[in-house]
């Protein structure tokens, strides 16, 4: 088995949702939820401009999430692929 077999082979084990997949399916559901959320709300401007700043602060912590759980997810395979093809002298 070469390396990109092994590395495909463990990135995809199973069908489902992926990091990627839930990171792109959650950033497109809450820009629609903001978009709706802005055309369709009676507030002032002062309320719609801290209602931003908050969407802003949940989407970032959201991403951030999702980019921890890739960021771990590219760790394990890339430890497991090491442990599988160790280098010369090691």
């Amino acid at each position: 088995m070469g390396l990109f077999e092994y590395v495909s082979r463990m990135t995809h084990p199973k069908k489902g949702l992926e990091a990627v997949d839930i990171l792109w399916a959650t950033s497109v559901g809450l820009a629609a939820g903001f978009l709706a959320g802005i055309l369709f709300a009676p507030e002032t401007g002062k309320e719609t401009r801290a209602a931003i700043a908050k969407t802003g602060r949940l989407v970032s912590t959201k991403v951030k999430k999702s980019l921890d759980q890739v960021k771990g997810t590219l760790e394990e395979v890339a430890s497991e692929a090491s442990d599988e093809f160790p280098t010369e002298g090691a």
